[in-house]
């Protein structure tokens, strides 16, 4: 695990009535977090809440390696092949620093080491993606900006409260955060109390930020290890949709708990996705053409030329490209054929 780094930063946000401007320390992990829930009870909302939410919950993701382990943050599916991300996860530009990720714990995806993640704009959020199609439903994106108030769904893979701990009965309440044997898919919810845009972290972008409120419940959730770039989703006339990424938390007492009480708790801020949302889509590859049909089919270099025939089965890309088959795979229907025959 990579040690967390407290930065002070000064986070101006709009209030209700108010501009205010408060000075807090960010727990930002080169690595990330995960959900704790109010009650504290680590075996609570392993498995979707609903049928509504049950796309959103399996579209998040752990990145890790082959085996689940070096486990460095959380993703969310978002179409086709792509995923986002926070930039502090996976660095943009640069090599992916694991190679799988898993919706499930069972079935790895292999991540796409020739496709750089991409920064969207300066904000900490990168698109990324996969070698395979998980064919999972594409995420519809929050476009509204409306988001404040609304309650929103974390959910996240990481840590849970630290099972030692002598669980806390008072209103108030500070979890500390466990260790790897807590690791797992979890969801909680929170609402959205402002939006704003300034620099967390070296990063300026539009952020939405929550709070860590003792009066809403035992399902009311904060964020700790591993968990940036797990989404929080909010509800559009029904439909949950992906409003924000998880970047960074902040911690009224340390950078290892989480304290929910009515004033005075810790909050957790999301890149806020509404800002971003057209942005992201214009930087997933238009496979109506050849070229960004080749980078989603991850050819790349002399492989992606129009005369290549990577898969050996007697049709270029070119071809391939025009009949709607598989330039990696000889036999795409699986019928015992070459696509050729």
């Amino acid at each position: 695990m990579y040690p967390i780094k407290n930065i002070q930063s000064k986070i101006a946000y709009t209030a209700k009535k108010s501009l205010c401007c408060l000075l807090i320390s960010i727990a930002l992990s080169s690595t990330t977090y995960a959900v704790i829930l109010y009650s504290g009870d680590n075996n609570a909302n392993l498995t979707a809440p609903d049928t509504a939410r049950e796309a959103a919950f399996n579209s998040t993701a752990k990145i890790s390696n082959a085996d689940g382990s070096g486990i460095v943050g959380s993703a969310v599916h978002i179409q086709g092949k792509y995923l986002l991300t926070a930039e502090h996860v996976l660095y943009k530009d640069v090599t992916p620093r694991r190679t799988y990720i898993t919706f499930d714990g069972i079935t790895y995806w292999e991540i796409d080491l020739n496709f750089l993640p991409i920064q969207i704009g300066t904000a900490d959020l990168v698109l990324f993606k996969l070698i395979q199609n998980p064919n999972l439903p594409s995420n519809s994106l929050y476009s509204s900006t409306n988001e404040r108030f609304k309650t929103g769904t974390l959910i996240g893979w990481g840590y849970g409260r630290d099972p030692s701990q002598i669980a806390e009965t008072g209103t108030t309440r500070s979890w500390n955060w466990g260790n790897g044997t807590t690791l797992v898919k979890r969801w909680g919810t929170n609402r959205i109390e402002n939006t704003g845009n300034t620099s967390i972290s070296g990063k300026t972008y539009h952020y939405m930020r929550t709070q860590l409120d003792s009066n809403q419940g035992n399902n009311e959730a904060a964020f700790s290890y591993y968990d940036s770039g797990s989404g929080l989703f909010v509800s559009n006339s029904g439909t949950w949709q992906l409003a924000g990424i998880t970047t960074a938390v902040t911690s009224v007492t340390s950078s290892n708990s989480s304290t929910f009480a009515s004033s005075s708790a810790d909050s957790n801020y999301f890149v806020r996705i509404s800002q971003y949302r057209q942005t992201i889509l214009n930087n997933i590859p238009d496979t109506s053409t050849y070229a960004g049909w080749a980078i989603d089919q991850s050819l790349y270099g002399t492989d992606a030329e129009t005369t290549a025939d990577p898969d050996q089965d007697g049709l270029d890309n070119q071809s391939e490209f025009n009949l709607g088959t598989n330039p990696n795979s000889a036999d795409t229907s699986n019928d015992g054929l070459s696509d050729k025959d």
